[in-house]
């Protein structure tokens, strides 16, 4: 598969960074990164906190919102006429070409630490060493190419010395998280195309689908140093503090099945030249619904879509489908939602809709059992279908 991303810092200058070194009350760091980042620990210790409040809602008509740097969601008693407490109402405020992130300063208002991770006595208390992570790292390099590259890659080294980004790797989970982040990065690469990498994905937009905390759209920012990546999640309370560390990485708070999410993904795609759209893991009725959104949709160029599962009466057929031909039911959860796009693209082409390419390949050097990726390209009707050069983990 070959490296992702080229090495640029040293290992052993991430070592001898001053806070690289840390240390936790924790037996060997393993504790859960949210017991490490409690906002009551962190709020008695004066440190930016996540307030118990959601960070962002949607208003009483659907609507989304997203709380910018420096601010904190309103309250149900008007908050939002308060300059420390108020919630803007387009989430992320453009300055120039770029975008501010969407998290919020520290919850003891103004007068809060300010955090950009170069406080090694605030990272002492709240991350695990970076030693300890690059060994847990290297334990399975020989698991999955995508470990023994993330290893030598610029990015972790990055993260490494940024405290804020090293929290993505303090989860029991990292080496599985770290596999299906570089699978994400690859299903871009290759739907982007060559001519779009070699710049730096210039003019181009990603949206992290469900993202979660987001080590997927983290990594993407990395390798789409001139695009733009935003992630998107119905859970606005969680500790988003590493995306000032990020200037092309944002986050929206917004319900998948919202009336407003279409309107939501114009406005970020606005003036962008490709756009992609990646769900990873995605449960239940999201995967069919982002389907919706990227074949019905215009804005959306081109979606890879890793499923997980479907539930209720989808799930129980798909497990019955399974039954009957003896295959596993995740075999027949990909070929499902593979109708569903080719149904979805009848259904556009016939009303004069872009013309749209599905495949299914799996990746292999993912570490989960669950590694199918169902896409779809779309292109003008007076253009050549574009190339995909899968990347041999992934052919």
């Amino acid at each position: 598969a070959g490296l992702i991303f080229a090495p640029r810092l040293s290992l052993q200058r991430a070592r001898q960074h001053p806070s690289a070194r840390l240390v936790l009350g924790e037996e060997e760091g393993e504790a859960d990164s949210e017991a490490l980042h409690s906002p009551r620990r962190a709020d008695a210790e004066g440190l930016p906190v996540v307030p118990g409040r959601p960070m962002a809602r949607s208003d009483q008509s659907g609507g989304v919102r997203t709380a910018s740097p420096g601010s904190e969601t309103s309250s149900e008693d008007g908050g939002r006429d308060d300059p420390n407490r108020a919630l803007s109402s387009r989430g992320e405020a453009r300055h120039g070409s770029g975008y501010s992130r969407g998290v919020r300063s520290g919850g003891g208002g103004s007068g809060a630490p300010k955090d950009d991770g170069s406080s090694a006595s605030s990272a002492a208390r709240r991350t695990i060493p970076a030693g300890l992570i690059v060994e847990r790292l290297r334990a399975h390099a020989s698991d999955s190419v995508y470990i023994s590259s993330f290893l030598d890659a610029a990015p972790l080294q990055a993260m490494l010395l940024d405290e804020r980004l090293r929290r993505l790797l303090c989860m029991r989970s990292r080496v599985k998280e770290v596999s299906e982040a570089s699978s994400m990065c690859e299903a871009v690469r290759s739907l982007a195309g060559a001519e779009r990498m070699s710049s730096g994905g210039e003019g181009m937009v990603v949206f992290d689908v469900c993202s979660g905390k987001g080590l997927g759209a983290t990594l993407l920012s990395f390798l789409l140093p001139r695009g733009r990546v935003v992630m998107l999640d119905s859970n606005g309370g969680m500790d988003l503090s590493h995306l000032r560390a990020r200037p092309n990485l944002s986050f929206r708070h917004v319900d998948l099945f919202s009336a407003d999410t279409p309107a939501v993904l114009r406005e970020e795609a606005a003036g962008a030249s490709y756009v992609v759209a990646v769900g990873m893991h995605l449960c239940g009725a999201l995967s069919p619904r982002l389907i919706d959104l990227a074949v019905a949709g215009g804005t959306i160029d081109a979606m890879a879509l890793c499923p997980c599962c479907l539930k209720g009466a989808h799930g129980k057929a798909v497990a019955r489908s399974a039954a009957e031909r003896s295959v596993e039911p995740y075999a027949v959860l990909v070929e499902t939602l593979q109708a569903i796009c080719e149904r979805e693209i009848e259904t556009a082409a016939a009303g004069g809709g872009a013309r749209s390419r599905v495949g299914v390949w799996t990746d292999r050097e993912m570490l989960s059992p669950k590694n199918r990726y169902i896409t779809v390209q779309k292109w003008a009707a007076d253009k050549a279908a574009p190339d995909v050069a899968l990347c041999q983990a992934c052919a």
